[in-house]
């Protein structure tokens, strides 16, 4: 049995090869699909196959994906009609090279209300995934606890967490147990067809994240509410204003706050709590 990793330089696309690696897959049954080999050349070094395969170039996927009998599909990060067309070029890459096998990473936000940018790519990637023929599983994946714990020495810079949240509340997962849910779906029976929500055990809110961090740090980090408009100018950069502006508009309307049991299930522990993940990664 071989293993597909697309993105597999990512950062959730390495660490579900660690997993993979730790549960006794052989390092040449791992194929890391990478738009750079030369950056991955670390993974080339422990064993694991590096294939050059490109999100929108089809032809570089389906020579990548030849041999690979399951596929983890890591979402992209390109803008929503190209992400769109390429996800639908993943799938029909896996197809055309034989893969049997694809567990998609999704997104927890399905509300068909929701402002987030990319719930329509997530919804059009797994109704193409359910039509595909290919057996599926979808995770729909939680908020990274990482996106806000690497980010602590700004916040402390800036003496605040401020964002438009609001009193929103955020069921955070930490990106290694995404990834060790991945492991498990791609290596255990009983995941075909199968829709998992990963959630953390809580729903926090960003006051209680402040709270957190400045008892970490020994500092007085506040949490400020901005508005969607202060929040946006805040980004220099305007397409990842849209997605962090429109994601966190999510979390304000409680579209980010589901806690569900997915995890313990597929895994056989609860996921790792906020304060869990700082004390194991962050200390």
């Amino acid at each position: 049995m071989k293993y597909g990793i697309s993105l597999g330089n990512s950062k959730l696309g390495r660490l579900a090869i660690d997993h993979l690696m730790e549960k006794g897959v052989a390092p040449a049954d791992i194929v890391a699909v990478v738009r750079t080999p030369a950056k991955a050349d670390d993974l080339a070094l422990r064993g694991v196959v590096v294939r050059r395969g490109e999100y929108g170039d089809e032809p570089s996927l389906v020579q990548a994906l030849q041999g690979v009998d399951k596929l983890y599909m890591i979402s992209g990060m390109a803008p929503p009609e190209e992400r769109r067309r390429q996800h639908r070029g993943v799938i029909e890459s896996a197809k055309d090279a034989g893969v049997r096998c694809v567990v998609y990473t999704s997104f927890v936000d399905t509300a068909e209300d929701s402002p987030f940018f990319a719930w329509g790519i997530n919804e059009d990637t797994e109704t193409v995934l359910k039509a595909s023929g290919l057996c599926h599983t979808i995770l729909r994946n939680g908020m990274y606890v990482e996106a806000d714990l690497d980010y602590i020495p700004e916040y402390v810079k800036a003496g605040r967490v401020a964002n438009n949240i609001a009193e929103g509340r955020i069921s955070y997962i930490s990106r290694r147990d995404l990834a060790l849910a991945a492991a498990h779906c791609l290596l255990d029976e009983g995941h075909d067809g199968k829709t998992w929500t990963l959630t953390g055990p809580e729903a926090v809110s960003q006051s209680q994240l402040a709270e957190w961090i400045s008892q970490w740090t020994g500092e007085s980090i506040p949490y400020v509410s901005l508005s969607d408009e202060e929040y946006r100018a805040t980004f220099p950069d305007p397409h990842w204003a849209e997605v962090v502006v429109t994601l966190y508009q999510s979390a304000r309307r409680g579209n980010a706050e589901a806690v569900t049991g997915d995890f313990e299930r597929i895994v056989g522990r609860k996921a790792w709590s906020v304060p869990e993940v700082y004390e194991r990664f962050h200390l």
